[in-house]
């Protein structure tokens, strides 16, 4: 692995999750109740892995992003996933660390202008992915976070 010794997060259950979640017609449902992160903790670890992504999306709500980081730390992918099959998906998204100097969108095979903000449209079900290339590493610093 070419980046590093990564980091693991660690929550005892016991003091982290709350009781398991009713549900309100468990007959309907048909399987275990889940279980969910206290609020304080959700907010910790949102905070930490939220600094840990390469990209941000606005709206971030009905979009599934996923990024792959490449050995050249000036090129990522930025997978869009339009999961909705009704409606289609307007926003725009931006590498969160260094000047964007390339857009390739890989479905449609195009060029796609440089800007800070890459607007996008996903249709209903389908998905793009961008190879973006920025002038400089685009890793953003970890956010250390400590709790006593």
């Amino acid at each position: 692995h070419n980046f590093g010794k990564g980091r693991v997060v660690c929550i005892a259950a016991d003091f982290g999750m709350t009781d398991a979640i009713k549900y309100r017609y468990p007959d309907l449902v048909n399987m275990e109740p889940k279980f969910r992160l206290l609020k304080v903790v959700e907010h910790i670890l949102a905070g930490y892995f939220d600094s840990l992504a390469l990209v941000e999306v606005e709206p971030g709500d009905g979009i599934q992003v996923i990024t792959n980081l490449t050995d050249d730390r000036r090129r990522v992918l930025v997978g869009l996933f339009n999961n909705d099959e009704f409606h289609n998906w307007v926003g725009k998204f931006r590498v969160r660390n260094g000047e964007i100097a390339q857009v390739t969108e890989w479905v449609e095979d195009k060029s796609v202008r440089p800007a800070m903000w890459i607007d996008v449209t996903i249709p209903a079900g389908e998905f793009k992915i961008f190879e973006i290339k920025t002038k400089e590493n685009c890793i953003p610093p970890i956010r250390k976070i400590e709790m006593r």
